[in-house]
């Protein structure tokens, strides 16, 4: 169910240039556990800068960082769920990125097949679902 949130994830960043020039990259360590890194340039995570070291034991650990630029993590094996979890829902919220505004365009078809597409302003509350701010008032 992760790697869904995760694929929709990059779905949404995914502007025709982003995700040729950037990917995911997930490979295991000898320790034994994972070693992941997601770029977050260009996407509304930019400039986070991020801290969390945790360890319980040799089979339980995980260390999160971000650069601003990449969001990246070594963690034991069985934590990987855990922090693809929280880069895809607590991350964003620790980020306090809600108070960034987007350009976004509303698909509207009217009666006569006629396609438009209305101009909005939204801000993010998670990393798949906006809410509107304003309309532009020549569409209303």
């Amino acid at each position: 169910m992760i790697l869904i949130e995760l694929q929709k994830w990059i779905e949404a960043q995914s502007d025709g240039d982003w995700e040729h020039e950037h990917s995911i990259k997930m490979e295991t360590i000898d320790n034994p556990g994972w070693n992941i890194s997601i770029p977050i340039f260009r996407t509304s995570l930019e400039g986070y800068i991020y801290e969390d070291k945790t360890y319980h034991d040799e089979m339980d650990w995980y260390e999160i960082l971000s650069d601003g630029n990449y969001f990246t993590s070594n963690c034991s094996l069985n934590r990987i769920d855990y922090v693809l979890s929280f880069f895809l829902n607590d991350f964003f919220k620790k980020s306090n990125r809600t108070n960034v505004f987007y350009s976004v365009f509303y698909r509207y078809v009217r009666e006569n097949s006629l396609e438009l597409f209305l101009p909005l302003e939204a801000y993010l509350i998670d990393y798949k679902t906006f809410i509107i701010n304003s309309i532009e008032p020549d569409f209303i």
